[in-house]
């Protein structure tokens, strides 16, 4: 299967022992049947609802062509991974982590 427009590349990259038995099960729908096992997938809904509930389990390539919509996955991924605080660019253009407190913007290097 070629790389088409609408498509994404998932690679499992952690282990599926000791995660609940869903995420398994998870791993297992989208094709992947082991670490560093690669699938192609078309990318839509159902398939980012998949990769976002293990997307601490795999990693997500899009297709060079589409860079807007990779960067726009990469920062999905990213603000759902800091774990409740929300990652956002601050005037300078860099990264900057917004705490609970709105009046608090914390630098990031």
């Amino acid at each position: 299967m070629a790389n088409d427009d609408n498509t994404i590349t998932i690679t499992q990259t952690r282990s599926t022992i000791g995660q609940p038995g869903t995420q398994g099960k998870i791993i297992q729908a989208l094709g992947l049947k082991g670490i560093g096992k690669k699938v192609v997938k078309t990318d839509n809904n159902c398939i980012r609802g998949m990769v976002n509930k293990v997307r601490h389990l795999v990693s997500v390539e899009v297709p060079e062509g589409d860079m807007l919509e990779k960067t726009k996955l990469t920062n999905d991924i990213a603000e759902k991974n800091a774990g409740g605080d929300i990652a956002e660019k601050n005037s300078d253009g860099e990264l900057a982590e917004k705490s609970g407190n709105d009046d608090e913007i914390i630098e990031k290097n």
